[in-house]
């Protein structure tokens, strides 16, 4: 399981200017009844979910703990996030009223959101996927657990070669003792 920030009041650039998305003003209804996790906002096929999520407010966000897909795309994304290669998560919504705000106005009540923007007060949430980029610069994974993962319960199979490998590419002799990989690796001897 990975808990993320799915949607914040972060601005957000687009080629129209400055948009925020007032999170309380999101309704999670229509997602919570079929709360699916894709990848990259593609909803064509139910090969590209990979997981789905608990989605709730905390705060001025909308967060989400993700539990991952024991499918071959949930698997990938559950590595990717917790080798920590894949952070960022993305949501696909309605907007169904925004108000525009000219330069120098703040929004009322919330002193970080100054124009010229358009704010998104009231939207439906009907999709979240983690994608390579979202367009949130604070949508991110914060922490990750095997629980709920595809991998909890099982050991995880050493790649033989890719260690070889490593060592190799490191100069140390892949059939020396842990204690001299370890010393020449720089890390304290977790064998003793």
């Amino acid at each position: 399981m990975a808990t993320f920030v799915a949607a914040s009041e972060s601005p957000i650039d687009t080629l129209f200017g400055k948009e925020y998305l007032i999170t309380e003003g999101m309704d999670l209804t229509r997602y919570n009844q079929n709360p699916v996790v894709v990848d990259s906002h593609d909803t064509s096929t139910i090969k590209n979910i990979i997981g789905r999520s608990r989605t709730f407010r905390e705060g001025r966000n909308i967060v989400s703990e993700v539990t991952f897909a024991n499918n071959e795309a949930g698997s990938h994304a559950w590595e990717l996030v917790e080798t920590g290669f894949l952070r960022a998560m993305s949501v696909g919504f309605n907007v169904s009223k925004l108000e525009a705000i000219k330069e120098g106005e703040k929004y009322e009540g919330r002193d970080h959101i100054s124009g010229p923007a358009e704010i998104l007060t009231k939207s439906d949430l009907y999709e979240q996927s983690l994608c390579c980029v979202g367009a949130d610069s604070s949508a991110l994974a914060r922490a990750r657990s095997r629980k709920g993962s595809p991998m909890a319960g099982k050991k995880r199979s050493l790649d033989v070669a890719a260690i070889t490998s490593l060592l190799e590419k490191k100069g140390i002799d892949s059939d020396a003792a842990a204690t001299e990989i370890s010393s020449a690796l720089g890390q304290k001897d977790s064998t003793a």
